[in-house]
């Protein structure tokens, strides 16, 4: 009974559900960090209008995701293990970081952290853009 009054909660493995395994996933959760609110927000004019998303991945994979505006793709700059980059400028910029590693910041919070900031961007895009100068 427990276990099914969490299993909504961010941080397990996609497919808890399913699978009944109830894993803390960091990479899962740290590229869903990177997607919902380095990324995508920022598509289509997004929270900041006058911010551009890089349409060339540094590491030279690409990694595409679809622009819900309907033009070209935008690269996701995941790299090639499914990882977003880290260090990037990103992480200041657009998620608020104080270094362009975001595991410095989690300090003694840990996975717990990262996974109320996933819940964040992912369920409250609303608090997420006020911590912006274009919020």
């Amino acid at each position: 009974p427990a276990q099914r009054a969490v299993m909504h909660m961010p941080w397990w493995e996609q497919g808890v559900e399913k699978t009944k395994r109830m894993v803390i996933s960091y990479d899962n959760l740290i590229v869903r960090l990177w997607l919902s609110g380095a990324i995508m927000p920022y598509v289509d004019g997004g929270y900041a209008h006058d911010v551009t998303v890089a349409t060339t991945s540094p590491s030279g994979h690409p990694a595409d995701i679809p622009d819900p505006s309907g033009g070209a793709h935008v690269d996701s700059l995941i790299d090639s293990k499914g990882l977003p980059p880290i260090p990037h400028q990103y992480w200041v910029d657009r998620l608020g970081f104080q270094q362009t590693d975001p595991v410095t910041d989690f300090r003694s919070g840990g996975v717990l952290s990262l996974a109320m900031l996933v819940h964040i961007v992912e369920a409250c895009p609303h608090v997420h853009c006020r911590f912006f100068p274009s919020g």
